[in-house]
Order: C-alpha cells, then structure tokens, then sequence
C-alpha cells in the first residue's frame, strides 16, 4: 500500500499513513492524530487540492505530504499559516502594562494596543469563484473585472472579517496571493511586454479602497500610544503614494481614493450642493462673465477638493454617465473635464495629447489611410465605413494643400476614429459652436 506523510490543518503535528482509498487514510489519520473521522477530508498540502477520488492516492509520490481537514475547514498555506501565527495577541507582561497604565491614566486592553483586530490574518480564498480559481490555477493573468471583483473580495474581507485597515496588513495578503499566484495581476504594455509583476498597484487601489469603505468611525485616525506597533511611514497616508506615480492596469495613478483626512461624506456632499447653486446662479444671472471671474477660483477649489467623490460616483454608476453629469454637471465643461483626467492619471493631460498628436498624428492618419484602400473588408457597416474614411481623408488632404499646414489632417482624426472602430461619433464627440 502506498504511503503518506499527513499533517493537521495546524501543521504541527505530522503522521505517516498507508492506505488504498481515501477512506482508509482518512480512519488511519484520524485515529492517530486523534480526530473525529467523521466528515474529514484530505488536500494536498502544497496547494490545497481536494482529494475525493482513490485514483488519485495510485498516482502520488511516496511521502506525499497532505493535510487533514474536518468538513468545515479550509486549506491555507504555509506562509498563511505562519502569518496567522504572528497575528495572535500574546499577553503582555503584567509590570510592563501596570507601567503603561499609569502612564495613560485609563486601563487599556492588549487588543486596543494593537489595533483591535477581531479575528486572525487569513485570505479568504473561499470567496474567490469558481472561474476566477480555475484561471488563477491555469497560471493565467486575471482581467481588469476579474482584478476588481478581487479588491471586492478582499475589501469585503478586511473590513468587515479582520477589521483591520492597515497598508501593512493589505501587503501581507497580496504577498500571500502573489507566492501561490505569481502571474494573477501581471501588468503588460500594448505590445506585451511584461512591465511589472502588478503587487504595488494592486496594493495602492486596495489600500484606497478599504479606506474609502471602511465605517465612518474609523475614518478620522486617533493618535496611537507611545507603545503601540510600529507604523510604516507609508501607514495612515492614503494620498501619498499618488506622488509616486504608481500605475495600475488602467494607467491610473488615483483611480479609486480615499477622502481627504479632514473631510467626511457629509462636507462632500456639501461642497457638491454648492457647486449646483454656483451653477444654478450663473445660469440664472444676466452678468455671466463677472460672476465666472469671481467664482472661478472658488469651483476650482471645490471641484479639486471633491474629487475623491467624483470618482466614487464615476465608479459606481449603476447606467451611463448621464447620472454622474446630472451631479457633477461641471465635469462637461472642458477645463474641469481635463484637470479631473489629470488627477486620475498623474499627468498633464492636454499637454500629453498635443505632444502625442504632434508627434505621432500624421503616422496615425497615414495607417487609417491605408486600412481604408483594403478591400478584402467584409459587412455593409464596414464598406459604409470605409467610404465615408476615404472621403473624409480626401478632403483633409485638400484643405491642408490650400492652407499649407497640417491642421485638417489633425482634426480629420477624430472623425476617423470612431469610423475606423464603427463607432457611434455622436456617442463620442459632441461639437459645438465657439461661442458655445
């Protein structure tokens, strides 16, 4: 009979147990290890795959280790395990915290000194679908939905099951997910080119968005004790890594942030209500101009100070974006549209798009040029598409040769995009008039 090294789910303690069928190492493993062998199961130990079929005990090693669970537990690893192990409170020495407490004038409990922290360090794979775990098993790279419905999952997790919201913590987790699953976030350029392994950025919008979703009373941090665990200088500082300029999948370096320290839900929603009355009043006033010069700096005060909200708005729209203009009717105008976009990517964005079209425009054109002569084109969209391109470049090309300059062939590119990719130009563009 083939033998087996099974250990507890506590790894501490470890058998040796021969068996045909998963049965037998089940009863034999229990009995020695002195469990209940009703309703347990066994994993492999190294990744935590069940084992419910005897074929499978015929194609292991001799000395496979696997781990016996009841019927209730879950697998962890063992850089888990030994995180969870950390976790534990320990009891302080009892002169060490009569010292403390004359000091601080007030019994402190050992949880209060660490945070409070209700339940030990784990990562809730559990949680994770089916799909995901089967594509994260494949050794694939997760997409931007399914990297999303991650930050959820863990946000979920450490809110509401660790109530810890430390960065220190959200670091450890994604250490423990990176090691079992390397290439889960990897980050690649439009060429596929592997830029980074996509921890840190991950990190950043996890870390933004537990402390955006943690409860109200945990927002404001209070000062901890002189004798409280160190604090990483990163710790409590949710908008400093946005001078980093880490970028996550979406090129973002702001993509979902906390408030500001010395803000709440409810002076946001204030500043928004008066960004409407600033709006409503200028719409009503006969002198426009002299109200915008006075009110300029004010809604550029307050449209930079509410953008945590804005993006919160933007993200969790339940529709299209007509919502989110209804609320922040500001961001259709083009100097606020452009501040927001530079915020979010951690760049001057209008400058980005001159030098880009500068330099790479005409090349661009050039491509578009060519994919519309192709004729091997199939569909009435795409020949209706192909036509209006090859008129539309015609004309580009006429106006630059009359005017001597390159403008026509630039702005040709924004009808010739959305015609390239069949898309809708009214659902993209909306032109209006100068004086507009």
């Amino acid at each position: 009979m083939p033998l087996f090294t099974i250990v507890s789910s506590n790894r501490k303690d470890k058998v040796l147990v021969s068996g045909d069928t998963i049965d037998q190492v089940v009863a034999t493993a229990c009995k020695k290890l002195g469990l209940p062998s009703q309703q347990c199961k066994i994993v492999l130990d190294q990744n935590g795959a069940l084992i419910d079929e005897d074929e499978f005990l015929s194609s292991l090693p001799i000395l496979t280790e696997m781990m016996i669970l009841n019927a209730e537990e879950e697998w962890v690893s063992k850089e888990e395990s030994v995180c969870r192990r950390e976790s534990i409170l320990t009891p302080r020495n009892k002169d060490n915290q009569q010292e403390s407490n004359s000091k601080s004038g007030a019994l402190v409990t050992n949880a209060k000194l660490v945070g409070e922290r209700r339940a030990p360090l784990s990562f809730p794979w559990s949680k994770l679908t089916d799909a995901m775990t089967e594509k994260l098993e494949r050794g694939e790279t997760l997409s931007a939905m399914e990297a999303r419905d991650l930050r959820k999952i863990l946000g979920l997790h450490m809110i509401w099951t660790l109530r810890d919201y430390k960065r220190s913590t959200v670091s450890t987790l994604l250490k423990i997910f990176g090691n079992k699953y390397p290439q889960a976030l990897k980050i690649v350029d439009a060429d596929g080119e592997l830029l980074n392994d996509g921890i840190e950025a991950f990190i950043i919008r996890l870390y933004d968005h537990i402390n955006y979703k943690k409860p109200s009373s945990e927002k404001r941090q209070k000062k901890r004790p002189h004798h409280s665990e160190e604090i990483s200088e990163k710790e409590n500082t949710p908008r400093l890594h946005m001078k980093e300029r880490v970028y996550d999948e979406y090129g973002c370096v702001a993509y979902e942030v906390p408030l500001p320290e010395d803000e709440t839900k409810e002076t946001q929603e204030s500043k928004r209500l008066q960004l409407l009355h600033i709006r409503n009043s200028m719409n009503d006033c006969d002198e426009i101009e002299n109200l915008m010069t006075a009110t300029c700096d004010e809604i550029d005060k307050l449209m930079k100070s509410t953008y945590a909200t804005q993006r919160k708005d933007i993200i969790d729209r339940k529709g299209g974006l007509k919502e989110v203009l209804l609320k922040w009717p500001y961001l259709e105008e083009a100097n606020y549209f452009l501040a927001h976009a530079s915020l979010l990517f951690g760049k001057d964005v209008k400058k980005v798009w001159e030098e880009k079209v500068s330099l790479k425009g005409l090349v661009l054109l050039s491509v578009l040029e060519i994919e519309q002569k192709k004729k091997n084109q199939v569909g009435q969209k795409r020949t209706e598409a192909r036509i209006c391109m090859k008129e539309v470049i015609a004309t580009a090309n006429r106006a630059s040769t009359n005017l001597r300059q390159e403008t026509p062939k630039m702005l040709a590119l924004f009808q010739l995009l959305p015609l390239f990719f069949l898309e809708d130009e009214k659902e993209i563009f909306c032109l209006v008039t100068v004086s507009s």
